[in-house]
């Protein structure tokens, strides 16, 4: 689990780098994070990861995902990880 938590902080570092991603994390030490995409529809965008091999949970009613982070983090380099969420986002 050290290793996912490793790999999910630099994914986050990078998404939050991307002007394309509104993130969050969640309080008192939790897997979670809150993500949005403003730029994209998020049913579409869920979709477009899905076709990449990624699965994130749907998005609530305002469009916001809840991403928790798990040893699935480790079976991609964080990079390639990234770059398919901001293609994701920009398709």
């Amino acid at each position: 689990y050290g290793t996912a938590v490793r790999a999910s902080k630099e994914f986050l570092a990078l998404l939050g780098r991307d002007t394309a991603f509104r993130l969050q994390t969640i309080a008192n030490g939790t897997n979670l994070f809150r993500l949005e995409v403003p730029s994209a529809d998020a049913r579409q965008f869920r979709a477009r990861l899905a076709a990449d091999g990624i699965a994130v949970g749907a998005p609530n009613a305002t469009g916001r995902f809840v991403v928790a982070i798990n040893e699935t983090f480790t079976r991609r380099p964080v990079a390639d990880l990234a770059g398919a969420f901001a293609r994701a986002a920009r398709a």
